[in-house]
């Protein structure tokens, strides 16, 4: 049961007054006088004077109250006005405001008397002898909320239980402001902006200065400037049309300098579509570029380990057959039974089509059980089944904290879990799925679910109707650009990574085998499959750390694995970290493909939003079509339709459709500018020349950017020309020649252009590999939990001037770690308990910090050894943590930050490397060795022991 709270809209609309036509309005001459009778309610008018504007009014019960749109309280209610008939439209008014009647020909024309001026300014413009503006501004104001219950109601979420009276109210005001109009007939003015626009790009800010003709400065521009550049083989793609700046033309008899400063806003793109037949089909033209980290997660899963599979890990999934699994493992006639858990607080109140149940996985100590709210999957509609019945793919990938559980019975009659779990959940039991995922926590490398699911699946397109022969795979050590598309065996000969990585076994080579493309449209008999796309399956389950081995060339995996050598990516596979799996990428996966549509074509999608006005061309067979004759085109959808498409495709059968515009970016990967000059020289009809200078700058978003994301520029010169030359002899010579009409002078066209490219890949001078900013960091807990009692250090090395001679119990102090905190009042009374530090108030005072401030994470520490809290003889104690509990390399370590505060006479030791677990413990008696009272179990060093004992008190930290 949901309850929401209507939203309450209201607008502001701001307009300039008509002030010119009320100053000049020629008020009517008297021609009559009033005898005003005493007693009326409402003033009285004379027949002669035009009626005033209706005023609005809002109606309480059947009395009028006249009200004012603007600043008043009222203003958001409707209004109404009531029609002020004219005088002349009927004989009650003629005749019955005034008492005796007046004769028609004492009346004078009333057209006479109409204002002096006739038409003025449109509303929402203000023009005076100075300026002619229209400025319009809109406000949108909308305030919401909404309350939410649940029956029947889970205590454990209390948030569903009690509702507060009033919902949560969220304002939202929108705004849009449009200007246009010229000041002194000199300034132009052109603003259009809209907050509600979904694409921010498209609103534009122009505001320029034209001069006269014999000028020098023929235009200044600020805002959204074009800077347009002469007829050029190279640079003509140089500066996109969208730049935010400044731009000055100079114009000195026949010379003109035309200069910009901006910065860029945009970019240049094309794209192309392959009509098929008569017009009846298209293909367009795409490419992708994926890292070999990219594989698909969360979609294909095994029913069970893979490796019951006689070949694994090498197994081609696409070619796999029932027979290729035992019977014990793989399913039998019976259908499977698929279930997903989103792990959503509120669909444990949603109790219909959720069932609770156990998901299981492994055997033994390496079992991972997790309990939730399924729901049944339906197939053909959530997930598809591979022919050969033993792996399926979702149609929703699964997230990182969701679980995906199955039952089946197998070929041998065996049940896998529980089936049919709903009618046994229905009747009071608990039943159990296998487990396929776990959540994030549990699905890591190592674990029972870890290789249930797929990691050899890459997804072309989100398109299932790509032309299988038109997709084209390179993969590349890094980037394509650098070669190096091929690894070179011992024996001296080279092997495409492709035909390495088991993708090109088939003829023709050195192209992607079609067999290892998969469209799960092809498998399917619905017009819409369940699984749509095209993706590319790897004959193995980690191809990137180990190949499997060759058919087409005599290489086993052992020689695979050699050739890779240290290109051999395991990290994407095996790393437990998330971050260091998905930013590990080594190899690139280079796509190309084209997708086919059927049917009469007349609109092409172009996968974009926020096109430039007036920046696409688009041509049709060399054709150039015309905007508005040909097609027209949607800037804000990025769609372009044919007006006439019969009449152009039919002529034109079989032919590319070429469109290219200018975008708008959505974000702003690195800032770039522009600096350019374009200077030219008119000489009439013997042509012009043309000087050509750009400088353009790309800026770094970071301080310390990383290798191939450094600052860099280029700068961009050329010098064109057009000369038309009379030739004369030339002419004379074709007259000479009998029966030759020549009809013209002749003339020669010369034309050239000379352009240098002068890049600096490098602005800053300084790259680094790492940029130091946390990316390899490894955080060290500051939680009390996780720090124990630490042993005595082995060695005294680089620590000699602070540490004892000797560490033993004579000399060790005490202390105390903790993470939360009581802080006390003045009087002593309980502030409550506080974690972590105040940054700019208990840090450093200098830190400034926006909005709400979070508390830094800190660990107190209390150390006191015999002095007391002064200084004195030299005393010990050690904490310690784990920073990994299978091992970690160090050594590429370059640095150790830390936030240490007070403690003047005290020295911070740290100590890397493997630690001994023998912590060093001293009892009340200074013993560093015993038994236990009791149970007589020895304690303290050298032993394998908790030397901490809780019953009496000893409880580290």
């Amino acid at each position: 049961m949901k309850y929401t709270l209507a939203a309450v809209v209201a607008a502001l609309l701001v307009t300039w007054p008509d002030a010119r036509g009320a100053a000049q309005r020629v008020p009517a001459r008297s021609d009559t006088v009033l005898w005003i009778m005493p007693g009326l309610r409402e003033p009285v008018r004379s027949l002669l004077t035009p009626a005033p504007p209706p005023v609005p009014f809002l109606r309480l019960g059947r009395a009028r109250i006249p009200v004012t749109r603007l600043f008043s309280p009222l203003a958001g209610f409707p209004v109404q006005t009531e029609p002020v008939p004219h005088w002349t439209a009927g004989e009650t008014l003629r005749f019955g405001t005034l008492g005796p009647p007046i004769g028609f020909l004492d009346i004078p024309d009333p057209r006479a008397r109409s204002p002096g001026v006739v038409g003025g300014p449109a509303p929402g413009r203000f023009v005076n002898e100075y300026a002619d503006l229209g400025f319009s501004l809109r406000g949108t104001g909308e305030i919401g909320g909404d309350w939410t219950a649940f029956r029947p109601c889970d205590e454990t979420v209390q948030v569903t239980c009690e509702v507060s009276l009033l919902p949560q109210v969220t304002p939202d005001i929108r705004f849009a402001a449009t200007a246009d109009g010229t000041i002194t007939d000199r300034i132009l003015v052109d603003v259009d902006y809209d907050q509600a626009r979904e694409f921010q790009g498209a609103n534009r800010l122009n505001i320029h200065y034209q001069g006269l003709p014999g000028e020098v400065l023929q235009r200044f521009e600020v805002g959204d400037v074009r800077f347009d550049l002469p007829s050029s083989r190279f640079l003509r793609e140089a500066v996109p049309a969208g730049n935010f700046g400044f731009q000055a033309t100079l114009r000195a008899g026949p010379v003109d300098v035309r200069s910009v400063w901006a910065q860029q806003a945009g970019e240049v793109t094309s794209r192309r579509f392959r009509l098929e037949g008569s017009g009846r089909g298209y293909s367009r033209s795409d490419t992708v570029v994926l890292d070999d980290a990219d594989y698909l997660e969360g979609q294909f899963f095994f029913l069970f380990d893979p490796a019951a599979f006689l070949g694994y890990p090498h197994l081609d999934i696409l070619a796999l057959s029932r027979a290729d699994a035992a019977p014990t493992a793989a399913p039998g006639a019976e259908p499977i039974q698929l279930y997903r858990s989103e792990i959503d607080l509120y669909a444990r109140q949603q109790v219909e089509g959720y069932i609770q149940a156990d998901a299981i996985a492994g055997t033994g100590a390496d079992t991972v059980a997790e309990s939730g709210w399924f729901q049944y999957l339906q197939p053909g509609q959530d997930y598809v089944v591979h022919p050969s019945g033993l792996w399926v793919a979702l149609r929703v990938p699964l997230g990182p904290d969701e679980i995906l559980g199955v039952t089946y019975i197998t070929e041998t009659g065996d049940t896998v879990g529980t089936y049919n779990p709903e009618r046994i959940y229905r009747g009071g039991g608990r039943p159990r799925l296998r487990m396929l995922k776990a959540t994030s926590a549990q699905h890591q490398p190592g674990r029972p679910t870890w290789r249930t699911e797929m990691r050899q699946v890459y997804r072309v397109t989100s398109s299932g109707d790509v032309d299988p022969g038109s997709v084209e795979l390179s993969i590349s050590l890094g980037e394509e650009s650098a070669g190096r598309t091929f690894a070179r065996r011992p024996n001296g000969d080279d092997l495409t990574y492709l035909r390495l990585f088991g993708l090109d076994e088939e003829a023709p080579s050195e192209r992607l085998d079609e067999s290892q493309i998969y469209r799960p449209a092809l498998d399917s008999f619905e017009d819409q499959p369940p699984v749509q796309g095209t993706f590319i399956v790897f004959p193995t389950l980690e191809p990137f750390a180990a190949p499997a081995p060759l058919r087409s060339v005599p290489v086993d995996t052992m020689e695979a694995r050699r050739i890779l050598g240290g290109n051999r990516n395991e990290r994407i596979y095996r790393d437990p970290d998330p971050f260091e799996r998905e930013n590990g990428g080594v190899f690139r996966l280079n796509l190309s493909y084209q997708v086919q549509g059927e049917g009469t074509v007349s609109s092409f999608a172009l996968g974009a939003v926020g096109i430039r006005e007036g920046t696409e061309r688009v041509t049709l067979a060399d054709r150039v079509l015309l905007s508005g004759v040909d097609y027209t085109i949607d800037y804000d959808a990025g769609m372009l339709t044919l007006l006439n498409p019969e009449t152009l495709l039919a002529a034109n059968p079989g032919r590319y459709l070429d469109v290219s515009w200018e975008q708008r970016t959505f974000f702003q990967v690195a800032p770039s500018s522009v600096f350019g000059l374009n200077a030219g020289y008119d000489m009439g009809d013997y042509g012009a020349v043309n000087l050509v200078g750009l400088y353009q700058t790309e800026h770094a978003l970071v301080r310390r950017p990383q290798l191939g994301v450094e600052a860099g520029a280029v700068a961009l010169g050329g010098v064109n020309a057009n000369l038309n030359l009379g030739a004369p002899l030339l002419s004379r010579v074709l007259d000479a020649v009998p029966g030759l009409d020549v009809g013209g002078e002749s003339s020669f066209h010369l034309s050239g252009e000379a352009a240098v490219s002068l890049p600096d890949p490098n602005r800053q001078g300084d790259v680094y590999i790492d940029d130091y900013d946390g990316l390899n960091a490894r955080n060290l807990s500051l939680q009390s939990h996780e720090w124990r009692r630490g042993s005595a250090a082995a060695f005294h090395d680089g620590a000699e001037g602070v540490l004892p001679a000797l560490l033993s119990a004579d000399n060790l102090a005490e202390l105390a770690w903790q993470h939360t905190w009581i802080r006390e009042d003045v009087g002593g009374d309980s502030l409550g308990v506080f974690q972590g530090f105040n940054p700019n108030a208990e840090i450093d005072q200098q830190i400034r910090a926006t909005g709400s401030v979070l508390r830094e994470p800190g660990l107190f520490v209390r150390f006191r050894p015999k002095s007391g809290d002064v200084a004195g003889e030299r005393g010990w104690s050690s904490v310690t943590t784990v920073l990994s509990p299978t091992g970690s390399d160090l050594t590429k370590s370059d640095f150790i930050e830390f936030y240490v505060r007070d403690g003047d006479f005290l020295s911070l030791v740290l100590d890397l490397g493997i630690v001994s677990e023998d912590a060093f413990f001293a009892d009340t008696t200074g013993a560093v060795n015993g038994r236990k009272a009791g149970s007589g179990v020895p304690w303290g060093l050298g032993l394998l022991d908790q030397e901490a004992d809780p019953r009496r008190g000893e409880v580290w930290g």
